[in-house]
């Protein structure tokens, strides 16, 4: 778990972590409590950079285990079934880390679901990707996982349940990691990048019909509020990115 995961389930813990101080006093150790104000306002930053949705691990990957092409990645949906995401060629795509048992869970399938609505899916649709990374907030059974998108009523496509950080992340989330400024780190002397973590559920990316990277929305961001974004990259108005072999990044 993350130090702003931690921050997130474990006020109590970086409250004396980060102000349980201690000092030599007449040769006494002395405990300094913990100031309940400073603290407060400490774990509401390091809550602000979690829901900002970048984290501060990183993982190493060489640019051969980054796909080459999102349209040749498969994976398995909640049913088993394996599917290639390049169905979702020529569309507009939010592919986003979900996780049933969230707190921003109702609100965020509410605003998808009415971005589906609005826009249509002949040109746009969301990919959700449920991850136990942040709290165990998935279902561990995935047959609970599609019983929930059953009962609430999910329309877009939910993938199995996966890792968005770390050394097992999932091949689509390196994908839009590596093609995005706001996680590829460069390791000095070395075509080898280090990729931040997500530091939440609900991190999307908007990826553009061509399947470059557009950019990264972090949990605060409601999903209505990337319809402009949407519109622009469906119209051709703007477009994505996707890092070429000397790890630049280029419009597709």
């Amino acid at each position: 778990m993350s130090l702003f995961e931690s921050a997130w389930n474990s006020e109590f813990f970086f409250q004396h972590l980060i102000f349980g101080q201690r000092s030599l006093l007449a040769g006494q150790k002395r405990i300094i409590p913990p100031d309940p104000f400073a603290s407060g306002r400490i774990i509401m930053s390091l809550k602000r950079l979690l829901m900002m949705g970048i984290g501060g691990s990183r993982a190493a990957f060489a640019p051969d285990q980054i796909p080459v092409s999102f349209s040749t990645i498969t994976f398995n949906d909640i049913y088993g079934v394996q599917r290639s995401l390049g169905e979702w060629d020529g569309k507009v795509k939010i592919v986003v880390n979900v996780a049933s048992n969230c707190g921003l869970t109702k609100a965020h399938n509410k605003e998808f679901i009415e971005l589906r609505e609005k826009i249509g899916t002949d040109a746009f649709e969301i990919l959700a990707f449920p991850s136990r990374q942040f709290a165990n907030q998935e279902f561990a059974d995935i047959a609970e996982t599609q019983q929930f998108c059953e009962r609430v009523k999910i329309p877009f496509p939910v993938f199995t349940t996966s890792d968005v950080n770390g050394p097992e992340t999932n091949p689509v989330f390196l994908y839009c990691k590596w093609n995005s400024d706001s996680f590829y780190h460069p390791v000095k002397n070395s075509k080898s990048a280090k990729l931040s973590d997500i530091g939440w559920n609900y991190g999307k990316f908007l990826v553009d019909k061509d399947n470059g990277v557009y950019k990264y929305y972090g949990p605060r961001t409601k999903p209505l509020e990337m319809e402009e974004d949407i519109r622009k990259l469906i119209a051709g108005q703007a477009k994505g990115m996707k890092r070429n072999a000397a790890g630049e990044l280029k419009p597709l």
